[in-house]
This record gives structure tokens, C-alpha cells and sequence, in this order.
């Protein structure tokens, strides 16, 4: 699931960037951030269940999901940031990055809420 939620979201991006689907529709680059969002929690999620790490109290790993989201969130903005600097195509706009953060925090929140109702049910055998 999360490999191929990897794939989909990198096919997504390539064919916006090919086909300037960011310029064209300015919500779908808000939706491409909420599903990386998503991603990304299904990745520090997965990162977190292998390696076992604070994954037995739910509201940290709930916590700690969302916040590696953030963290990857933020450096994607830096990628972003610092690729137009060098190549630019945007001027930098403070409320664009703004917003994606907040679409990454929810697609997080959203996936990491879908993780942890099926882990407990999947846990409690309903």
C-alpha cells in the first residue's frame, strides 16, 4: 500500500509538472499536498512500526506521525524554496507555502486517524 501510494503520488506530480496542471489549477497543487500528506504518514508510520519505535502509547504515535509529516513537509517548502531560486518559475509567496503545510498537517492528521481506527480494529477483532 504505501509503495504504491508513493508511486501514484510521484506519476501525479510528473504528469502535473509535464502538463502544467499546477498553473492551470491552482487547487490541485492543495491537493497534491494533502495526499502527500497522507503518504507521508503512511512512510513514518511504516518507519515507526519497523523500527518499534513509540508506537505502544497511540496519542504520542498519533503525535509523532503527524509531526514527522510536518518535518517533511517543511523540507519539501526548503526543496521548493531553494530549486526556485536557482530555476525560477514562481515568485516565492509566503501564503502558497502556508498552505501547503496546512494540506500536509491534514492529510496526515486524516491518514494517521485512518491508520489507528484500522490498527485498533484489526488489535480488537471487530
Amino acid at each position: 500500500m504505501t509503495v504504491t501510494s508513493i508511486w501514484i503520488l510521484f506519476i501525479l506530480s510528473y504528469v502535473a509538472i509535464r502538463f502544467n496542471i499546477y498553473y492551470t489549477l491552482p487547487w490541485f497543487d492543495t491537493m497534491m499536498h494533502f495526499f502527500g500528506g497522507a503518504v507521508s504518514a503512511l512512510v513514518v508510520y511504516s518507519i515507526l512500526n519497523k523500527l518499534r519505535i513509540g508506537l505502544s502509547r497511540p496519542t504520542a504515535a498519533f503525535i509523532g506521525v503527524v509531526f514527522g509529516v510536518i518535518l517533511v513537509g517543511l523540507g519539501w517548502e526548503v526543496i521548493e524554496y531553494v530549486v526556485n531560486y536557482y530555476i525560477p518559475t514562481y515568485a516565492f509567496d509566503l501564503i502558497d507555502t502556508t498552505v501547503d503545510l496546512i494540506a500536509d498537517t491534514v492529510g496526515a492528521i486524516v491518514a494517521t486517524t485512518f491508520i489507528f481506527q484500522h490498527k485498533n480494529k484489526h488489535n480488537h477483532g471487530n
